[in-house]
């Protein structure tokens, strides 16, 4: 047994993948990247989560906070593309706002950007939402 602790951005990245694997429409969820060109349509719609740039700033001597954004990059694939990314969307963010405290590890969950590729690969379409998530720790201490 590993006594090694898990960061606090390493479990909120998990708790994203576990929100966004439990949205019924999505098909692929990884945090690993992958080629949208050898899925299947099977794995559509597909979402890959990645973890952003991270600022810290000090709250008091002992407490430190950490804005996170993670960047989730959504995937769709068919005739009706801007109803299919609108839906994505939708689904991402209210799913993201269910728990904003990510199971306890954060302080706040932000949507603060949705962009889409406008239907560019047509008949692929892509979304990307970036996600700010602030947290606080132990000065010291990002491990949880």
């Amino acid at each position: 047994m590993s006594d090694i602790k898990t960061s606090y951005r390493e479990q909120i990245a998990k708790d994203i993948e576990k929100a966004v694997k439990a949205i019924k429409m999505t098909k692929l969820v990884s945090r690993d990247m992958f080629e949208i060109d050898e899925l299947s349509d099977a794995q559509f719609p597909s979402v890959l989560i990645t973890t952003g740039s991270e600022r810290k700033t000090d709250i008091t001597t002992t407490q430190r906070q950490g804005t996170i954004e993670y960047i989730l990059t959504g995937f769709v694939k068919g005739k009706y593309l801007d109803t299919a990314r609108n839906k994505l969307a939708d689904e991402l963010e209210q799913k993201l706002y269910e728990d904003v405290t990510r199971n306890g590890y954060a302080t706040d969950t932000m949507v603060t950007e949705i962009n889409t590729d406008e239907g560019v690969v047509f008949p692929l379409g892509a979304i990307q939402m970036i996600v700010q998530i602030e947290y606080i720790h132990p000065t010291g201490d990002v491990d949880k």
